[in-house]
């Protein structure tokens, strides 16, 4: 899936900027699933710049009372990075495994 070409919401809301970090998000979770790296990418780097700037326009009562979807919000972010990391670590795995195989080829060939 690639990253949202959609224009920002007409309806400059908080309520309406928190609706688009949800579905830049789950945009995001998706593509992560089908290993759409740059897409998630893309979509996450738009996802902080609507959370941070939801973050400039609110105030503690807005705040108090987005927090249960901001939370949420959150939560599910940790999960998107969860699975970038394990992303990272198997390639890291797959690198080594292939630094070693070659490591191996070299001492048999000599």
């Amino acid at each position: 899936m690639p990253p949202s070409t959609d224009p920002p919401p007409e309806d400059d809301s908080c309520a309406a900027c928190l609706a688009r970090a949800h579905s830049l998000l789950n945009q995001a979770l998706a593509c992560a699933s089908s290993e759409q790296w740059d897409a998630v990418a893309a979509l996450d780097a738009e996802c902080r710049a609507a959370v941070e700037s939801l973050s400039q326009r609110l105030d503690a009562t807005e705040r108090a009372a987005l927090l249960p979807s901001l939370q949420l919000l959150h939560h599910r972010h940790r999960h998107l990075l969860e699975l970038a990391e394990a992303e990272r670590e198997q390639i890291v795995q797959q690198h080594r495994q292939s630094v070693h195989a070659r490591k191996s080829v070299k001492i048999y060939q000599s």
